[in-house]
């Protein structure tokens, strides 16, 4: 399966420039994202043309069709998301770390 082009992600600009300033979040290529030095996001194009958001956890990766012009609820739910599996990758807190 494909990466996604970058032009069939346009839609998606303001969501990963918001991720771009994320805390230890990488752009390693064009819409492929890491966190702390693992894999975060990236997008794939189906055999149908369909696009998918692929979001790696801490039990691993979950997919999430997107479709073209996204909606703003899809919107929401990627970005849910991708911050649900962000936070996973948070260091424990010193105070946490001491009980």
């Amino acid at each position: 399966m494909a990466h996604c082009p970058p032009a069939r992600l346009k839609d998606l600009a303001s969501l990963l420039a918001d991720l771009r300033r994320w805390p230890g979040v990488v752009e390693r290529s064009r819409a492929v994202f890491y966190a702390r030095r693992q894999p975060l996001l990236h997008f794939h194009l189906t055999r149908e043309g369909a696009r998918r958001a692929d979001v790696r956890g801490r039990d691993g990766w979950t997919s999430l069709e997107l479709p073209t012009p996204i909606t703003a609820a899809s919107r929401r739910a990627l970005r849910r998301l991708v911050e649900a599996r962000y936070r996973e990758r948070e260091p424990a807190r010193r105070s946490a770390a001491r009980r």
